[in-house]
């Protein structure tokens, strides 16, 4: 079996005049993304992919750091992008990665895996949440929500 995190990216504030896909984290975020380290260190993770966004970059960032390994930025994870290429990522893993997405992108993910028979006991998506996505020979059998580390 390999589990796979799905991480939204730490909080970034509102959206304002800006360009979005340049929208960095808040200090609140900064925070949280250095506090999504504790719970991601030590579960034997391989790989971090995340959407090009500098929030969702941003959000891996500190994890990184801490595991000596590069953050890959994939295009087919950015806001917008639906869920197709992260729900194949997930279901192709063959060792423990975590994604960075978007609200939307996670949303969609999760409503399909709900479609097709994994319970959800929560259905929530706040910013620095995770959920663990757990395969077996590529077939989704279950998700489990984390909450924001507080």
């Amino acid at each position: 079996m390999i589990e796979c995190y799905l991480v939204r990216h730490a909080d970034a504030g509102s959206r304002g005049i800006q360009n979005d896909h340049q929208r960095r984290l808040s200090k609140r975020g900064r925070a949280q993304a250095n506090r999504l380290v504790d719970p991601l260190r030590t579960v034997g993770v391989t790989e971090l992919l995340s959407s090009p966004f500098a929030r969702c970059m941003e959000s891996l960032a500190p994890l990184a750091k801490a595991l000596g390994l590069p953050v890959e930025a994939d295009l087919h994870l950015a806001e917008g992008s639906g869920p197709t290429h992260a729900l194949a990522v997930i279901e192709q893993a063959t060792s423990p990665l975590v994604i960075c997405s978007h609200g939307d992108v996670i949303g969609d993910v999760m409503h399909l895996i709900a479609g097709r028979g994994v319970d959800l006991a929560d259905d929530r998506l706040a910013k620095a949440s995770t959920w663990i996505i757990t395969t077996d020979d590529g077939t989704i059998i279950s998700a489990r929500y984390l909450p924001p580390p507080s």
